[in-house]
């Protein structure tokens, strides 16, 4: 019977021991997947302390800025497509455009179920503001598409050599495209991020060309509120 009791004890230890080293190891996972967790959390809490500005009422699922330049370059094309998520009730989504040159201005949205109106100008302000309004208002959570083009015609002096986004909602993908023609093709383009301010942050040289459509690309991820995105370029002549 005692040589029975003791092994038993030994059986209970040995568990204890067992159990004891898979709690361990399960401690040791539990801090491994935490320290990887960090990183993320890190970058999330960082993102969203820089945009705790950023306006509520709805923000950019899918933001395209697109800039087509005839061969003779009297010509200017400006497309945003855009994808908006509603936070809450919506009924109108403000927009809004700056041209820097000389000439006629055509601006329009598509589809047909979306209508076009001037907004109220802002004193001090030189963007023409407008506002785009669905035929039918959006729900919180509702998803709407539409693109909006500005057609310029140069009649007097061309506009400044770049295209710049800026915005003050939340924006979770940024593509800014600058088409050429390919027989007036610029000495070089750059991608320029500016502060609020206007002061330049960064600087690089855009490197994505594609030589069969005359495109300069930029993609960028999460863009920051109120930060200025640019693509600049430089003519040979």
């Amino acid at each position: 019977m005692a040589d029975a009791g003791f092994w038993d004890k030994l059986a209970g230890a040995k568990w204890i021991v067992i159990w004891g080293l898979l709690g361990a190891y399960g401690a040791m996972e539990a801090g491994l997947r935490t320290l990887r967790g960090v990183p993320r959390a890190w970058s999330w809490s960082r993102y969203h302390w820089r945009n705790r500005h950023l306006a509520k009422d709805f923000y950019y699922k899918h933001r395209e800025y697109a800039y087509r330049i005839s061969p003779d370059g009297r010509t200017y094309l400006h497309v945003r497509r855009e994808t908006v998520v509603a936070q809450k009730a919506l009924i109108e989504i403000p927009i809004s455009y700056r041209w820097t040159g000389e000439g006629e201005v055509e601006a329009g949205v598509e589809p047909s179920s979306f209508s076009l109106t001037d907004a109220a100008r802002i004193k001090g302000q030189t963007r023409t503001r407008k506002l785009i309004r669905p035929d039918q208002a959006l729900r919180k959570g509702d998803e709407a598409e539409y693109t909006f083009t500005v057609k310029c015609a140069v009649t007097g002096k061309p506009p400044e050599p770049f295209l710049g986004c800026q915005s003050s909602h939340r924006v979770d993908e940024l593509i800014l495209r600058v088409l050429f023609s390919l027989q007036r093709l610029p000495l070089r383009v750059w991608y320029v991020t500016q502060n609020p301010d206007g002061q330049e942050i960064s600087r690089e040289a855009v490197e994505r060309f594609d030589p069969i459509t005359g495109e300069y690309r930029k993609h960028i991820n999460h863009p920051d509120a109120h930060i200025l995105y640019i693509l600049e370029w430089e003519w040979a002549d």
